[in-house]
């Protein structure tokens, strides 16, 4: 993501091994949902529009 980027507030870093460790974890813990998703027909664009109306949401009541 660039430094600009709303996701990352404006604040800019490189990444590191930690990173990346917790990142394969996430993404390992939700291999069931990735599966179940695969097998309803649901598409990555379908997944994403709902991802980001759900982040919306959060923000909105965080704001």
């Amino acid at each position: 993501m660039a430094a600009d980027d709303p996701q990352t507030c404006g604040v800019a870093r490189e990444q590191t091994p930690d990173d990346m460790a917790w990142f394969g974890e996430l993404y390992a813990l939700f291999a069931p949902v990735r599966e179940e998703i695969i097998e309803r027909g649901i598409g990555e664009e379908e997944v994403n529009v709902d991802i980001d109306a759900a982040i919306r949401e959060v923000r909105e009541r965080h704001s």
